[in-house]
């Protein structure tokens, strides 16, 4: 019989989920806003942005997954990407909702390097930590609590970013782009839009 899993295994599991949703649900909520309203971008540029970064997800993603498996060092197999891939990852959200100072193809051109930049970054971290569960524990139903708490921790992320990300965006910005709030039927849809999350710890 497998050895049970503590609470704070799985509450650890758990936290690094609430983590990394913050930067999913981040993305997924507020990105295309910030194109339209903020950078001033056609919402075509701005849909053309995503379609791309979604095919390179298709790609990388697998890929990912490829070179987790075959890696072998001190650290393990998937800890030296979760540790050595955050702050690269952290940056790239930071420069993810950075208004640059171009125009025309050059400012879709930088979006659209931005925005795969950040999508690889969070491939490098989120696939390594999605597949931790097979390496905590063999045990089918220890997987699914360990599962389950990674779920719950994730939907308090999107709970937590849906709520707060305006708030926060008024406090610290500046200008009448950043003062702009969806309408409210928009804000009530995000925080009601089903969760698709992966997670991050340390």
């Amino acid at each position: 019989m497998a050895k049970a899993i503590s609470n704070k295994i799985r509450a650890a599991y758990g936290i690094g989920d609430y983590a990394i949703c913050l930067y999913w649900s981040g993305v997924g909520l507020y990105l295309l806003y910030f194109y339209t309203d903020v950078v001033g971008i056609s919402p075509l540029y701005a849909g053309w942005i995503y379609a791309i970064g979604i095919t390179w997800d298709a790609i990388t993603d697998p890929f990912m997954g490829f070179i987790a498996e075959r890696t072998r060092s001190k650290w393990g197999s998937y800890r030296p990407f979760i540790i050595f891939g955050s702050v690269p990852l952290a940056l790239s959200f930071v420069l993810l909702f950075w208004v640059p100072p171009f125009e025309g193809t050059f400012l879709f051109l930088f979006l659209l390097l931005v925005n795969i930049f950040h999508r690889s970054c969070f491939t490098i971290v989120s696939v390594p930590y999605s597949s931790l569960t097979a390496r905590i524990t063999d045990d089918s139903d220890e997987r699914t609590k360990l599962t389950t708490a990674r779920m719950l921790a994730a939907s308090f992320g999107t709970f937590s970013i849906s709520a707060a990300g305006f708030p926060i965006v008024l406090f610290f910005g500046s200008g009448p782009s950043y003062a702009r709030a969806p309408p409210s039927s928009t804000a009530l849809s995000n925080k009601l839009s089903p969760l698709s999350s992966v997670v991050l710890t340390s």
